[in-house]
């Protein structure tokens, strides 16, 4: 079980030194908030097998529960809910009990007219209601790290004509959804699966505190005063002494995020929602690639500044050259590990996508099939051609190799 920690810094958490992508942020949330529990406290009482008093109690305590567990994952711990945010999830929680018990027509007084399965599923609805706390304290942390745009972004689950019309609005300033996911104010009311993506704005220039986080995140030594910053590292830092623009040395890294992830329902269907707004065949290119992955395969997900920018997946399984004979691939005798498939958002993301498969792929040689407008890329970024143009491979020998070299050639350029 990896070991979380919160940096205060950027308000994100990491494990082994690195940044925890959002998707897997939002897989901890699901986790933290599960209904598990309130769906057999509401089938016991159904079923006869506790009072409705200890059904009453037990559902207000899990209520509470859920409030506190997605207000504390937001922030990053007990030790950052200051007065106001205790307060903030203690009205969400009072609110919630006077839907329960306190309001006409409440829950309590009709649980007994319900079927089991209406009861469960109303009860749920106040469990899954608890996210909402979190998308606040969420939107909160953003805009103290400079965010002035948000995002509207679908989720796995089925969508509401709500949801659908506040995705349409697309990039718009911070404040002006009128809600949160969770919050119950769209017709799927708390069933809602979306997020809210966040956006600095391009083109501005960085606050001190911006810098910090970016340097940070990139393990490059420097001095801040609280006003200044002044970078300590040598040129092989990736920086050159100054903080980039985006998509240029030293500005577009720090804000990557790289993920990497067992193929699993939610993970899929997170990616094939963000990758339908891509246009044209970038879109197709991941659509086709997870249908036809194998259930072991990998799916490697790249974040820039909260959007994803590219996939790749990348067989587990071990293959010889006959084996990829049905994909057209041409490659000298040997096992390989497949990458089905490669997509970006638009240019600039390829090169790193790239050095994460070949991390992954380290202990294997490399083979995958190339597009006609990717071939230069390709040889550009050292890997051998086959017996035909579009089958490329990298020698497993060449992948270790690349990966004893220094620090610097694992800098990210367009």
């Amino acid at each position: 079980m990896p070991t979380y920690t919160w940096d205060s810094i950027s308000k994100r958490y990491k494990v082994d030194g690195k940044f925890v992508p959002e998707l897997e942020v939002r897989k901890m949330l699901g986790i933290a908030i599960d209904n598990k529990s309130v769906t057999q406290l509401t089938r016991d009482y159904k079923q006869g097998l506790i009072s409705k008093e200890t059904w009453h109690q037990g559902f207000r305590g899990l209520i509470k529960d859920r409030y506190i567990q997605s207000g504390v994952l937001a922030v990053g711990g007990r030790e950052q809910m200051d007065a106001r945010r205790w307060g903030k999830v203690g009205g969400h929680i009072s609110e919630q009990y006077y839907h329960l018990d306190r309001k006409p027509n409440n829950f309590l007084s009709q649980i007994d007219d319900l079927t089991e399965a209406q009861a469960i599923a109303r009860a749920r609805m106040y469990i899954e209601s608890s996210r909402q706390v979190f998308e606040e304290l969420n939107r909160e942390n953003k805009i103290d790290l400079g965010a002035v745009y948000e995002r509207w972004v679908l989720g796995p689950k089925e969508h509401c004509e709500g949801c659908i019309d506040l995705a349409r609005m697309g990039r718009i300033p911070i404040g002006t959804l009128h809600t949160v996911p969770g919050a119950g104010d769209t017709p799927c009311l708390t069933n809602c699966g979306c997020r809210i993506a966040y956006y600095n704005n391009k083109g501005r220039t960085l606050s001190a505190k911006e810098v910090v986080v970016i340097l940070m995140s990139q393990h490059v030594d420097f001095e801040f005063d609280g006003e200044n910053v002044r970078i300590l590292g040598s040129s092989k830092s990736g920086f050159y002494g100054h903080v980039g623009r985006s998509g240029r040395r030293g500005g577009s890294a720090p804000a990557r995020i790289m993920g990497v992830w067992e193929k699993e329902e939610a993970i899929v269907e997170a990616v094939k929602h963000d990758t339908d707004m891509w246009e044209g065949a970038r879109s197709n290119i991941v659509g086709i690639g997870l249908h036809y992955s194998e259930d072991d395969d990998k799916i490697i997900t790249l974040e820039d500044r909260g959007e994803l920018v590219g996939v790749a997946i990348l067989s587990t399984k071990v293959m010889d050259e006959v084996d990829l004979g049905y994909t057209q691939i041409d490659v000298p005798e040997g096992e390989y590990l497949y990458l089905s498939t490669l997509a970006t958002k638009r240019v600039g993301y390829g090169r790193q996508m790239m050095d994460e498969i070949r991390e992954q792929a380290k202990d294997h040689n490399l083979a995958w099939m190339s597009s006609n407008t990717a071939i230069g890329f390709y040889k550009h970024m050292g890997a051998t051609q086959g017996g035909n143009d579009h089958s490329f491979y990298i020698p497993q020998a060449e992948l270790g190799e690349y990966y004893q070299t220094d620090s610097s050639k694992k800098v990210y350029q367009n």
